[in-house]
């Protein structure tokens, strides 16, 4: 039996469960809200995933803002115009992503074996 790599094992898994969620709601027996299959929700995740398993924080925080931004306006029904009046908040979030950086201090890419 061939070995199967734990990447193939973890996107079956998550294959099974997505569509496990998925015929449920098909079939009535679980509700779930229209946002949280569409686009700007899968932007979000993939800000999440890229800050979680790559610890790339700036294109984390930028993937979770555009997403965010697409997907307020149309849960709670406001214009985009009206979620214009918070740019501020972009400020607040990139210095908050600037400071943790710097709390984590400079990054020593330095092999240690080549010493």
């Amino acid at each position: 039996m061939p070995e199967v790599s734990d990447k193939k094992t973890g996107l079956a898994i998550v294959l099974i469960v997505i569509g496990s969620v998925l015929m449920l709601d098909k079939l009535h027996l679980l509700y779930l809200p229209w946002y949280i299959f569409s686009w700007p929700s899968l932007i979000i995740l993939f800000g999440v995933l890229l800050i979680a398993f790559k610890n790339q924080w700036e294109a984390g925080v930028l993937f979770i803002t555009v997403g965010t931004a697409f997907l307020l306006p149309k849960i709670f029904y406001i214009s985009f115009r009206d979620l214009w009046t918070y740019w501020p908040v972009l400020l607040i979030v990139v210095g908050i992503v600037m400071l943790v950086r710097h709390m984590e201090g400079p990054k020593n890419y330095h092999n240690k074996n080549n010493d």
